[in-house]
């Protein structure tokens, strides 16, 4: 299944996978933009989100804190 993420309160802005650079760390942004495929996710069994181009990688996120040292995942 193939989704495009929107956001509520602007629906033209989709999730985009920064640059289409499908590798661990990319930024995933809001973008307003024509619907390409670094645009297209897709949700896992397990509950994640995947860009359907790269079902290896999944959506996370850092917590505020920890943002500025990465040094603590590496």
């Amino acid at each position: 299944m193939v989704v495009y993420f929107q956001l509520a309160s602007k629906k033209e802005l989709v999730f985009d996978v920064a640059f289409g650079k499908y590798e661990e760390g990319v930024t995933v942004v809001f973008y307003d933009g024509p619907k390409g495929d670094n645009e297209k996710f897709t949700i896992n069994k397990d509950g994640t989100i995947s860009p359907l181009k790269a079902p290896n990688l999944v959506i996370g996120m850092i917590a505020t804190a920890l943002q500025h040292d990465r040094s603590a995942y590496e």
